[in-house]
């Protein structure tokens, strides 16, 4: 399995032109996340929002209930 790092995936989904909502999920620096969004929502992603893990159900819940309207 090739790894890939969440600027390399965010990248490919916009080449693809993913319609999905995406919503961005990291254990470490939030600094990271701001980055990640940035360069999404500048390609066309629609960005849901981010989750730092660990993360409580609530609150995976309340991005993919943004998803579902």
């Amino acid at each position: 399995m090739l790894e890939k790092d969440g600027i390399e995936i965010v990248s490919a989904l916009a080449e693809r032109k993913f319609a999905g909502g995406l919503i961005l999920i990291t254990g470490g620096d939030g600094q990271f996340l701001k980055i990640a969004r940035t360069i999404a929502i500048k390609s066309g992603l629609d960005v849901l929002g981010p989750l730092i893990k660990p993360f409580n159900e609530d609150a995976l819940a309340h991005y993919l209930k943004m998803f579902e309207k």
